[in-house]
């Protein structure tokens, strides 16, 4: 957790008809300037940040206001870093085979499309995101979970077609990265998934029963079908009961033919 001593009170931190919190941060640029929030720290890496109340207006602000008036400092934080990743890239120009992210992992294919897989630290089985980059009417990037499936409407897609494959993996890698920084949609995301998979568990519960009342019927143990239709004995216990009536069934027969 990123914890900030605030912004000096000063500029239009000290204005009460000013908004001071709410907003959102659109880009980041290095033009170099003062803050136009507190009007006094010189900053490297612009801020540009929007508020809904404010249709047209952009602020040029410093990461320490940024993350004052978004109210996540763990995002901007994020966003600058991943900013200069970027930057970092372009300079190199790096090819897409080459492109390297901490706790990302790229897979090539002959198609051309690339896909990365975001792996942090404790994640297990599957990438909790994946990244596909690939040549649709221009390069452009989708963002999915494991769990979401294939219908690719319920994906997270670029607005925007880019030039190269490398700059769509840069900006869908960032989008990736601020998705999991904000608390709003990680919340919303958790609750979306423990309703899918207490979904699937009902479904799989509802298969399970069904073959169960199934292999009652057809092994003669129609009692027991019945029983679990009205559950009033559990699966187990009725697989339990069948196998010992089979037994003893066997068992007189046996006994028949000596």
């Amino acid at each position: 957790m990123t914890t900030l001593n605030a912004p000096r009170k000063t500029g239009m931190w000290l204005r009460d008809d000013f908004p001071h919190s709410g907003w959102r941060c659109i880009e980041i640029a290095d033009e170099g300037s003062v803050c136009a929030m507190c009007e006094v720290t010189k900053i490297t890496y612009n801020h540009i940040m929007v508020h809904d109340s404010l249709p047209g207006v952009t602020l040029d602000c410093g990461y320490v206001c940024a993350a004052f008036m978004t109210g996540n400092a763990e995002q901007e934080l994020l966003r600058e870093a991943l900013y200069k990743w970027q930057q970092g890239h372009r300079r190199q120009l790096t090819p897409i085979e080459k492109l390297r992210r901490k706790s990302w992992r790229g897979t090539h294919y002959t198609s051309g499309a690339h896909e990365w897989g975001f792996w942090p630290k404790g994640q297990m089985c599957s990438p909790f995101l994946v990244v596909r980059v690939q040549n649709r009417e221009g390069w452009r990037y989708s963002i999915k979970r494991p769990w979401w499936g294939w219908d690719e409407s319920e994906h997270i897609h670029s607005k925007l077609a880019f030039a190269t494959d490398v700059e769509a993996a840069l900006a869908g890698i960032e989008c990736a990265e601020l998705l999991v920084a904000d608390p709003q949609w990680m919340e919303a995301e958790r609750e979306a998934n423990d309703a899918y998979h207490a979904m699937e568990q009902a479904r799989r519960d509802a298969e399970t029963l069904r073959y169960a009342i199934e292999e009652m019927n057809r092994t003669g143990n129609a009692d027991l079908a019945t029983a679990l239709k009205q559950d009033s004995i559990e699966i187990f216990h009725a697989f339990n009961e069948m196998r010992r009536r089979r037994k003893e069934a066997e068992d007189a027969a046996k006994q028949t033919a000596a």
